[in-house]
């Protein structure tokens, strides 16, 4: 591990380099157990809500980078909604 690489503090949150694996708008599709109601769609940065047959909602749309992903993530565990899937299907950087 070299000095570039070493985790740090910075403006109090914790810096890891090698941790950031990707950059750029990612296209996405989240799978959860229940069904969400559209009017959360801003909450959940405009991502299109589908209801499935099964019971399920999927979100669709894309998201400005990893940390974006983490953050839809958190806010769905928040929500206390199981996960299904988490696919990433595409980058447009």
């Amino acid at each position: 591990m070299t000095k570039e690489t070493m985790p740090r503090m910075i403006g109090g949150f914790m810096f890891v380099p090698h941790m950031i694996v990707a950059k750029g708008v990612w296209s996405i599709g989240v799978g959860v157990k229940g069904q969400i109601d559209q009017h959360w769609s801003d909450w959940f940065e405009n991502l299109a809500i589908t209801h499935t047959e099964e019971g399920e909602t999927v979100l669709t749309g894309t998201v400005i980078d990893e940390a974006a992903m983490y953050g839809l993530l958190s806010k769905l565990r928040d929500l206390g909604l199981q996960l299904l899937s988490v696919n990433r299907t595409g980058s447009e950087s």
